[in-house]
């Protein structure tokens, strides 16, 4: 870093908090995954019938959709990301697309009522897809020294199995995706404790 003197005063100090603001300012505007939502969701595994609103698939409503997408997450920005948040991201996008585009749109929890969905949209693991991944994994791997720790889906659909050895010394994610009765191991992480 240069020294730039004016007069008797180096610009040091100034230079320094113009760059800490604007990385800060950089850092602050980083967009919640959700910003993009509609695409996403349509790129994973559905799962139990779930359906999602046609009109999410037509090309040309494909930049409304995701500029909806943009304006609901700043909108929802401050909610906590707990098992409403994306009700919330939800109606927020409704209320846009209808105000600002004329565009009656339905949920995916209004859609498919069967369906829990998490934070991020995705569906919560029902009981008959936990016994179903358990028994795929367990025709691969040996598991019978693992305790399962949990089972989540993630926003994209990858499936996290988190378990532990019965001693407690090691542990592992299990990743799989697919839904229902159909799955796929994608890969096996040892976590460091």
């Amino acid at each position: 870093m240069s020294l730039i003197k004016i007069g008797n005063t180096y610009l040091v100090a100034l230079f320094c908090m113009i760059f800490s603001s604007s990385l800060l300012a950089e850092q602050a505007i980083q967009p919640d995954p959700i910003y993009q939502e509609t695409k996403i969701r349509n790129s994973r595994p559905m799962v139990d019938g779930e359906v999602f609103d046609a009109q999410e698939q037509d090309p040309n409503l494909a930049s409304i959709f995701a500029e909806a997408d943009r304006l609901a997450e700043r909108k929802v920005g401050n909610v906590p990301r707990n098992i409403d948040f994306v009700h919330a991201f939800w109606g927020q996008k409704k209320k846009i697309l209808k105000g600002n585009y004329g565009i009656k749109w339905h949920s995916p929890a209004e859609l498919n009522p069967q369906i829990n969905y998490g934070a991020y949209g995705q569906p919560l693991i029902t009981e008959l897809e936990e016994r179903a991944i358990l028994n795929y994994l367990m025709a691969i791997f040996d598991l019978s020294d693992h305790e399962i720790i949990s089972i989540k889906r993630n926003f994209e659909g990858e499936v996290s199995i988190r378990t532990k050895t019965k001693n407690g010394n090691n542990h592992y994610s299990y990743i799989v995706e697919g839904a229902d009765n159909s799955w796929r191991f994608l890969k096996l992480n040892e976590i460091a404790l």
